[in-house]
């Protein structure tokens, strides 16, 4: 874990709303950051008995993300002066050469509206006169003088220290101290136990001889589960016992390698690092003899962050934050926030540093989590801004954190954490604009932290426009709620967005069924009055001649009427109707990302039937007709009935009568022809002739019917007899032999020579042979005698 401690525990402390997010909204085309241009200050007084202090360090730390900034001394109000800070609310740490340190960790809220004085003034406390020498000699236990161990003296009512030396090559050290406040003698060098005396209030100088004992080294590498050594690693072991002097309990080493100089008792060990999970474990050091540590620490696992906007009104808005912590969240508004367990840190930092997070401990956490450091954004200055308008806190409605009092610090459970806050704006917008752009600054998720963002818009807006041009941060959604969603990213920052909300129109509904074989449209001049679609087949309809307003997607939900929907966003859907219907209505119903609707429908017939064909014949003739050749007859189709449901009722649609004459080209006429529906035919080759009519509808149903008709025929046949030829097949005739007749290549225009009849004479009186043409067209004779 580890990101920077002084940010980790930010992003969901009390509004732990956006940590580093930045969300501005105002009318299209303005391009402003905050409400106001002016950069305003923070002053801060500081003096002594005698006046202001100028060489103090004044810094100002936001609590909730840890964010220093420096005041700077000025000379003309005699007042540190800190510039251009973000609202917000800010601890104060104070150090100056001379004095004891000044805390306010309760610190104030900083609106950045105007200019702000902290009152009454902070003064400083001096240390006393340093007119005592303290000799002091450090040696080991074997009497061997101790060179480089650090002497310093340590108020205990105020926890610092106040004069500090280093001993010389003789183990020896001089530090001039003062009287009036009883004071600690603290003796620390690597390899050795600390060693704490209570010296008192120091009356005069005095030397003291002391001796270190060995400490118990704790050393070790930090390991990652996932392979290699955990680097950056922040270490801290901490002895339980309250009866210790505080200047020798708390321990803290850094680094890839971690080491201690800890000492027989029980301790907690608390190791946190970038990307891995803290380890957080109880050490009971038994000997003074080196001890290795055994670290591994696992991946780190994500807490999650859920930040909602709701927008009441333009001058209105709700931020909840719901987050999960895990074990190495710290809080920058208090000290220690390095130490990667927010238990750790309250059990150190508001305890007794026993390894229980007592009530007493959970409750003053609470205090400044609530109260004391209020909500996470005092304004919205860097949150958001509508109009050129920011918003300041309102009411904080509520605040709930799981109860982890009581608990030991080495356990490593979660903690769930929700707080909600109500803005107004800081003067009264105007809402009459119906478009609005926002912008945003948010970070990237890391292996620490994911977090989403959710705009809850009003009623009657949406998102119209997405300007983020980033793979790194998903939008999604229109209305109500539209998601922001920075993506995992290795390398820490950030990236803007911007997104434009309009007020919501009603979109329009089209809807059509598309131009194909199977379907016809009914019109009247231009207006629709019915479709209809052939019973089995695949029809297609389309609504993209809707339109939305805002341009945005459409839902489009059809009801084709014969007791079947569906629901899509395509523009295009296919459907069959399996029964023909003569009237089904059709309802399409858009909706688009605001819930509006509208609405349209049209009927459909489906056609089911093919038509019935008939043939009318012209003539005075009944029964079978019969003609000439060259003669002409009239055929009409009177009677043909198109049906759509059931039989006879007429409702469909006739698309072409197809008139077939024998073997002749086919004659068209339009269903629509009334006029020439009747047609007229010569029929010139005799012989039974069909006729044939082919109907089709509208939608492709067909049927037909058929008469035959029997023109006489006029033309004879063409005879053709070919030479004759004796029984050897020369043409030499003799009496008295076979001569054979060929007339096989004889024609008719009707007939087939099968058909055909012969009647062979052979002009010497001899019988007459008749016969059909497969039997009788090659036919012998014998001649008796010659002639």
């Amino acid at each position: 874990m580890f990101e920077h401690k002084m940010r980790k525990f930010a992003a969901i402390v009390i509004t732990a709303l956006l940590l580093t997010s930045v969300f501005i909204m105002m009318p299209q085309g303005t391009l402003t950051a905050a409400a106001s241009e002016s950069i305003m200050e923070i002053s801060i007084p500081v003096v002594d008995s005698l006046g202001p202090v100028t060489t103090a360090t004044v810094i100002l730390t936001e609590v909730h993300t840890g964010s220093n900034i420096t005041a700077y001394f000025d000379s003309d109000s005699d007042t540190y002066v800190a510039s251009g800070a973000p609202s917000g609310h800010y601890r104060i740490d104070i150090k100056a050469s001379g004095y004891y340190s000044y805390k306010d960790p309760e610190g104030f809220p900083f609106d950045a509206t105007a200019n702000y004085t902290v009152n009454p003034e902070i003064t400083l406390t001096k240390f006393g006169t340093f007119k005592y020498i303290a000799n002091v000699t450090v040696e080991d236990g074997l009497g061997e003088e101790l060179a480089g161990a650090k002497v310093m003296f340590y108020d205990p009512a105020k926890r610092q220290y106040v004069k500090s030396n280093t001993t010389d090559y003789l183990g020896n050290s001089k530090v001039s101290i003062f009287g009036s406040v009883s004071l600690h003698l603290v003796v620390s060098l690597k390899g050795y136990e600390t060693y704490v005396e209570d010296v008192g209030i120091v009356a005069g100088d005095f030397a003291r001889t002391i001796t270190l004992d060995n400490s118990a080294v704790v050393s070790g590498y930090a390991y990652k589960a996932s392979g290699g050594i955990a680097k950056n690693v922040v270490a801290y072991m901490y002895n339980t016992n309250d009866s210790i002097p505080w200047e020798k309990r708390i321990l803290k080493s850094s680094g890839s390698f971690v080491r201690f100089d800890a000492y027989p008792g029980d301790w907690i060990l608390v190791v946190d690092g970038p990307a891995v999970d803290p380890e957080i474990r109880w050490e009971n050091i038994t000997t003074r003899t080196p001890q290795s540590l055994n670290m591994l620490l696992g991946d780190q696992t994500e807490s999650t962050e859920q930040v909602s906007i709701d927008m009441t009104d333009w001058n209105h808005l709700v931020i909840t934050a719901d987050a999960v912590w895990q074990a190495d969240w710290t809080y920058p508004g208090l000290d220690n926030s390095d130490i990667g367990s927010l238990k750790a840190q309250i059990d150190i930092v508001l305890g007794n540093a026993d390894g229980i997070v007592q009530g007493t401990e959970y409750s003053d956490f609470l205090d400044y989590l609530v109260t004391l450091h209020g909500p996470n954004y005092l304004t919205t200055d860097r949150l958001l801004t509508v109009n050129e308008t920011q918003y300041v806190t309102d009411t904080v409605d509520s605040v709930i954190l799981d109860d982890f009092s009581d608990t030991p610090v080495v356990s490593l459970g979660t903690v769930s954490y929700s707080s909600q806050v109500t803005y107004r704006s800081y003067a009264a917008i105007d809402v009459s604009s119906p478009i609005y752009e926002a912008y945003s600054i948010l970070p990237y998720d890391s292996a620490e932290m994911d977090r989403v963002f959710m705009i809850n818009l009003m009623s009657n807006y949406e998102l119209v426009d997405n300007d983020t041009l980033t793979s790194k941060i998903e939008v999604n959604g229109y209305y109500p709620t539209v998601t922001v969603d920075p993506l995992y990213s290795d390398i820490a920052g950030s990236e803007s967005i911007k997104l434009v909300f309009e007020e919501s129109e009603m979109p329009s509904a089209y809807a059509k069924i598309m131009a194909q074989s199977s379907v016809y449209q009914k019109l009247n001049n231009t207006t629709l009055l019915y479709y209809i679609v052939q019973a089995g087949t695949e029809i297609t309809f389309q609504s993209f001649e809707s339109r939305d307003p805002n341009h945005n997607p459409l839902t489009f939900n059809w009801d084709f009427g014969d007791g079947t929907s569906n629901v899509t966003a395509s523009t295009s859907i296919k459907h069959n109707y399996t029964s023909p219907n003569a009237s089904l209505n059709v309802t399409m119903t858009v909706t688009d990302v605001s819930n509006m609707t509208n609405m349209t429908y049209f009927e459909v017939k489906v056609d089911g039937l093919a038509p019935a064909p008939v043939i009318e014949v012209i003539t005075n003739q009944t029964g079978q007709v019969t003609i000439e050749q060259g003669d002409t007859l009239e055929f009409s189709p009177n009677g043909t009935v198109d049906s759509i449901a059931t039989l006879a009722d007429g409702l469909g649609i006739i698309s072409t009568f197809e008139w077939i004459f024998g073997e002749e080209e086919p004659e068209y006429v339009s269903g629509d022809d009334e006029e020439n529906r009747t047609v007229s035919h010569e029929f010139n080759t005799a012989g039974t002739i069909t006729v044939i009519l082919n109907v089709t509808d509208v939608v492709g149903n067909y049927a037909n019917t058929t008469v035959d008709i029997i023109v006489a025929d006029r033309t004879s046949p063409s005879i053709k007899l070919g030479t004759l030829l004796n029984a050897t097949g020369g043409t030499s005739l003799i009496e008295r032999k076979p001569i054979f007749f060929n007339a096989t290549e004889t024609t008719d225009n009707v007939d087939e020579i099968a058909n055909l009849t012969f009647m062979w004479d052979f002009g010497d009186d001899s019988e007459v042979i008749e016969g059909d043409g497969l039997n009788t067209s090659y036919v012998n004779h014998t001649y008796a005698g010659y002639g």
